[in-house]
């Protein structure tokens, strides 16, 4: 395959003297500028004028034009500043069919190598990225099973007498267990779908005022010791046809991040209404609201930001919400009322789709 060399040269003379030099050596020869759409050459051959103190500062700005292709300079003498600031040869006049061929042949090699040093950095960065994957996954599977003893034994002893003090213990660390397990889970449901595997729903008739009402009894301990009241409604006059346990797993997720976030006194509420051809599940909580910057971006997994309303769980348990409603051919959203608070809803079709 023929080098393709982009000649740009500012002399008429020397421009068709470079372009003889070329052909005659066997390289395809365009004529043209480096600009932001530059042809697909190897190597781009430019006169960068005499070697004054601006030849470095004009060879630092074609290297950056032309990224990794091949950069020959023809300047008024051979500097080595120019190869300092970028160029991979220089050619000096008066222009000889050698030094030109020479230098063409040196800049596609230097250009071959910086392309396999960038596929290189490419694979191992892929690698780096399928190790942390793996491990991940594995960290993940291997923290399910000992959660579930860990929840079994919590449950064994909370049939035993139990001081008020153990008894206390004991709910607090069941609920911290129940929240651990659902950030697994969703880990879990998180990597396949990032590896293509997607959430498959287990089908089933779903009443979305039972659906709130196990919710909301799931979160009203923890809401309860942060002196926040959890009401739950339904005005939807349909059931879905949908995943139980995704969705109550959703929803979980956003009532324990609006408690966490909500203040002392107030209220969260969990609710379904009825939309075109849809049921909407929310959760409402009258905390401080999410900054604009950050709503774009809040679904993303392992989303952090400065934020508090992002951090930890939400990074996961956001997501999450995001696949189940995808899932189930909806949709997850966030609006923020005029008054405070956040609203978090899941826009689900009442049918399957």
């Amino acid at each position: 395959m023929r080098t393709h060399v982009l000649l740009v040269e500012s002399e008429p003379d020397d421009g068709m003297l470079l372009r003889v030099l070329l052909e005659r050596a066997g390289h395809r020869v365009t004529e043209g500028l480096v600009t932001g759409n530059l042809p697909t050459v190897d190597v781009v051959l430019v006169d960068a004028g005499s070697a004054r103190d601006d030849g470095a500062a004009r060879c630092r700005e074609l290297r950056r034009a032309v990224g990794e292709r091949g950069l020959v300079v023809v300047s008024e003498g051979v500097d080595g500043r120019l190869v300092e600031a970028g160029a991979d040869a220089c050619v000096g006049r008066p222009l000889r069919a050698r030094s030109i061929v020479g230098a063409v042949e040196r800049a596609l090699t230097a250009a071959l190598g910086r392309r396999e040093a960038e596929r290189q950095a490419a694979a191992l960065a892929l690698s780096r990225a399928e190790a942390e994957r793996d491990w991940l996954r594995y960290l993940v599977h291997d923290l399910n099973n000992p959660l579930t003893v860990i929840a079994g034994g919590l449950r064994l002893v909370a049939g035993e007498p139990l001081t008020e003090r153990q008894a206390d213990a004991v709910q607090h660390a069941s609920m911290a267990t129940a929240r651990l397990t659902r950030l697994v889970r969703a880990m879990l449901d998180l990597g396949r779908a990032q590896e293509g595997g997607g959430l498959r729903p287990e089908l089933g008739p779903v009443a979305p005022a039972g659906l709130l009402e196990r919710c909301a009894a799931l979160v009203a301990t923890t809401a309860g010791l942060k002196g926040v009241r959890v009401e739950q409604s339904s005005e939807a006059s349909a059931s879905l046809v949908a995943d139980v346990d995704m969705l109550e797993r959703a929803l979980v997720n956003l009532a324990e991040n609006a408690v966490r976030h909500a203040p002392r006194g107030s209220v969260v509420r969990l609710y379904a209404r009825d939309r075109a051809g849809a049921i909407e599940l929310g959760v409402r909580d009258e905390g401080p609201g999410v900054p604009p910057e950050l709503r774009d971006r809040l679904f993303e997994p392992f989303n952090q930001g400065d934020d508090s309303r992002v951090r930890g769980v939400a990074g996961l348990g956001l997501a999450f919400c995001r696949l189940v409603a995808e899932a189930h051919g909806g949709r997850a959203s966030l609006h923020c009322p005029p008054a405070g608070g956040a609203d978090f809803r899941l826009t689900l079709p009442i049918g399957p789709r």
